[in-house]
Formats: C-alpha cells, sequence, structure tokens
C-alpha cells in the first residue's frame, strides 16, 4: 500500500514511531470524548435499539453478524451503547498507528492519518458502523496482505461485518486490474458516466437487478437492503452535489491515468488504485441518488481525501520516476 520503496523523510525510523504513539494517543482521547457526545438519530438510532435488545435478538443483521457479536461482547462485560461506539472507534486504532509509521516512506500517509482525527470522521463512524466496521477490516487486510494467513483472516471478517465489501473485493482484484488497463474499458466507462450525467436515471435498473438476485438467491439479507432502497430515506434522497460529483469525477481521472502511465506501481498499488478508481466511478454513476452512491462508492465518499492523498503519492512517484 506504501507507493515508496525507500525511506523518503529526512528523519529516522523511530522518530515516525514515536509519532504514532502520539497520534494513537491522541485518537484514544478523542474516541473517548466522541463515545459520550454521540448524536442518536436515524441509523445510530437504530444501532442502539438493536444494542438495547441484543439478549433478545443476537443477529439482527443476518450474515452480516460481526457488529451485532460485539455488540453481545460489550454488554455482557456491563457496557453500554456509548462504551459500544466507543468500542467501534479504536477498531480504527491500528489503521492510524499504521498510517502514521508509513509516512516516513510517503508522507502523504502522515496527512491521512489527520483525516482519522476530523469530525468528518467520527461523525459518520457512529452513523455507518457497519459499513466502518467493515472498512477497518478491508484497510487491514490491504496494509497486511503480505501476511497472507493473518490478511485473509481480516478479509473474511470485513465480509461478515457488511456485504458491501464484496464490491471492495470484486473491484480491487486481478481482474479489475486487467480490465483498469484496458483503453477500451476506460472509454466505456467514460461513456456510461456521461450518460448518467445527462439525468439518465440508473438507480431504477439497480433496484431492479437486485431484485432478480433476491428472487434466485431468496437470502434474507438481500430483502433488508431491497427494503431499504425502495423505500423512506433510500428512495426520497436527493442527488449527490455539483461539487463533489466533481471531484469524483477528478479522482477517477487521476486513477485511470496512473494506471496507464509508465509510473511503476506494485500489484498491492495498482489494486489500491483500481478499487478507488471503481468507486470514483460508482458515484458518478448513481450520483442521481446519494444514498445509493455512497453505500457502493463508500471509499471514494466517505474517504475522499484519503484517496485523494494516496493517488498524489503515486503521482508524486511518478514525477520521481521520470527524473
Amino acid at each position: 500500500m506504501i507507493p515508496y520503496k525507500k525511506n523518503t523523510s529526512c528523519l529516522p525510523v523511530e522518530f515516525w514511531l514515536g509519532v504514532s504513539f502520539v497520534f494513537s494517543v491522541l485518537f484514544v482521547i478523542l474516541s473517548c470524548y466522541w463515545s459520550k457526545n454521540v448524536n442518536y438519530i436515524n441509523d445510530t438510532l437504530e444501532y442502539k435499539y438493536n444494542f438495547d435488545s441484543i439478549h433478545v435478538d443476537i443477529y439482527p443483521y443476518g450474515v452480516e453478524f460481526l457488529t451485532s457479536l460485539f455488540m453481545y461482547i460489550v454488554s455482557v462485560f456491563g457496557g453500554d451503547f456509548s462504551d459500544f461506539i466507543l468500542f467501534s472507534y479504536l477498531m480504527w486504532l491500528p489503521i492510524v498507528f499504521l498510517c502514521v509509521n508509513a509516512a516516513g516512506k510517503n508522507i502523504t500517509y502522515f496527512f491521512v492519518s489527520i483525516f482519522l482525527l476530523s469530525t468528518f470522521f467520527y461523525l459518520n463512524a457512529s452513523y455507518l458502523i457497519r459499513q466502518y466496521y467493515a472498512a477497518s477490516f478491508f484497510v487491514l487486510y490491504i496494509f497486511l496482505s503480505n501476511r497472507k494467513k493473518i490478511s485473509y483472516v481480516f478479509l473474511f471478517a470485513s465480509l461478515f461485518s457488511h456485504l458491501s465489501s464484496i464490491i471492495w473485493i470484486l473491484t480491487s482484484s486481478a481482474f479489475a486490474v486487467k480490465l483498469c488497463k484496458s483503453r477500451f474499458v476506460i472509454f466505456a466507462f467514460a461513456f456510461f458516466s456521461f450518460f448518467s450525467l445527462t439525468g439518465i436515471s440508473i438507480y431504477g435498473f439497480f433496484v431492479e437487478a437486485l431484485m432478480h438476485v433476491e428472487v434466485i438467491f431468496n437470502l434474507p439479507v438481500l430483502t433488508r437492503k431491497i427494503m431499504f432502497y425502495t423505500g423512506g430515506e433510500a428512495e426520497l434522497a436527493s442527488s449527490v452535489n455539483v461539487r463533489f460529483t466533481v471531484f469524483s469525477i477528478l479522482i477517477f481521472i487521476m486513477s485511470a491515468f496512473l494506471m496507464h502511465s509508465k509510473c511503476t506501481l506494485s500489484l498491492l498499488d495498482e489494486k489500491i488504485c483500481s478499487l478507488i478508481m471503481y468507486q470514483s466511478l460508482f458515484i458518478i454513476v448513481f450520483n442521481e441518488n446519494i444514498v445509493l452512491a455512497n453505500r457502493v462508492g463508500f471509499f471514494v465518499f466517505f474517504f475522499s481525501i484519503p484517496c485523494f492523498l494516496i493517488l498524489i503519492g503515486y503521482y508524486l512517484r511518478r514525477q520521481l520516476h521520470d527524473i
């Protein structure tokens, strides 16, 4: 995941280890604060209800059982919902440490770690708890991908936290990377995106396809997701604002450019770049409905700054390669 092979910082490794420790302590302090100041609305309120009734229904999310399992564990040890929120925040503690430590090899990761201390991160992490669980496990899978056995543990943990991780797995696969390197596919993506930006509805096609899959496999989890996307908040959601759509287009262009540049990216870097490209594409294609767009384009929507910084890191590597 780290673009540079050599330490590009003039500071010693011990310095970055110290900074990692300081940032980790700061992250814990902020996590304690935000866990006691949770805004109980919408999804957060539903999570609280499920936490309070976890001994009655231990698997309210079906196959996405890890979140409810952690709820049960926190409850058994006498914790309340704010303790569960704190536990959920601290799932990201290893990532904060790893990001700061990685800054010695790529300074952009230092700014990524700052993002993880932001109000934006904490507010969304308490709102989309299952997605953030899945994301934390998936990021650890990426960071530790050179350690096959433990990385696959995190991969499966991501899957059983939220099924949207299937999208991340598929779009960061070797096959997805191969597609990204095809100019014909890139032009096809661009053409398809143009149609979605002209006002042609893609949302209806998505829901209809989901219904067909549900009929074939008859999975309760798909039934629940169809109910979510065909009623209430999701169906009545507004579109993605113009500025963020433009920003997503910029990220798509940057990632597509890097995939076709002469910059030497490792296979892991290519997978990350591929993931970012597809996530930005999904936001563009489904821009008419902000709820669907931020679910299928999760990383670029909720981690737009880190994604942008990672691409900048790859671009700087390309510049150094050309010198």
